[in-house]
């Protein structure tokens, strides 16, 4: 879908469609038309700018772009994480219902499947039930990490300043409690949500 933008609107061209503003005589705005749905209109402010997915109107992918659209919040536990994955594939689940329900108009309508749109829906399914499974496999717990932690200082167990002879504030009285820490890598856990994300085949 091509969007326009003009420099100076000639005429008023009543508010944004996002964030309401009016659009006046003089202001640059952008617009873009489907044959169906009318002429949709934006100010030039960065957070009216047109998302893909308002830039089609095939159900399908609208519902696949929303997804690479959403914003995933950094979680410090691997059971949140698991509940983004979960609403995730719930929605992948969503558009499988939605080209298993073309497919079957298609057969109710045509009385059968040998035509090209019901191929490409076939192949389409299954693109997207494999984009669901490497969604589905990711895991919190991959993503967490163990490591020994001194209870008295902090340090790892491996840190040389655990030795009393590399630093004074480590002598040898005192005593070092090491005890499990585990550690969830948020950033990595949401880039590869976003990675299987934007495998998307749609």
């Amino acid at each position: 879908m091509r969007v326009t933008t003009v420099k100076k609107a000639r005429k008023a061209q009543g508010n944004c469609g996002r964030c309401s503003d009016p659009i006046n005589v003089g202001d640059s705005y952008r617009h873009w038309s489907f044959r169906y749905g009318g002429t949709q209109r934006r100010c030039v402010k960065p957070s009216c700018s047109p998302r893909q997915s308002e830039l089609t109107q095939n159900d399908v992918l609208v519902m696949a772009y929303q997804i690479g659209e959403e914003h995933f919040d950094m979680t410090d536990n691997p059971e949140d994480f698991d509940d983004q994955v979960t609403e995730v594939a719930d929605t992948i689940q969503e558009i499988l219902d939605v080209i298993e329900e073309k497919m079957s108009n298609i057969e109710d309508g045509f009385g059968h499947t040998e035509i090209e749109a019901y191929y490409n829906l076939e192949e389409q399914q299954s693109e997207v039930e494999s984009w669901m499974e490497e969604v589905s496999e990711l895991d919190g717990g991959d993503f967490e990490a163990d490591g020994d932690a001194c209870t008295q200082c902090g340090l790892d167990e491996t840190d040389g300043y655990h030795d009393a002879r590399d630093a004074e504030e480590h002598a040898d009285d005192i005593f070092h409690d090491f005890e499990a820490e585990v550690e969830f890598d948020s950033d990595g856990a949401i880039e590869a949500l976003m990675e299987a994300i934007g495998a998307c085949p749609v």
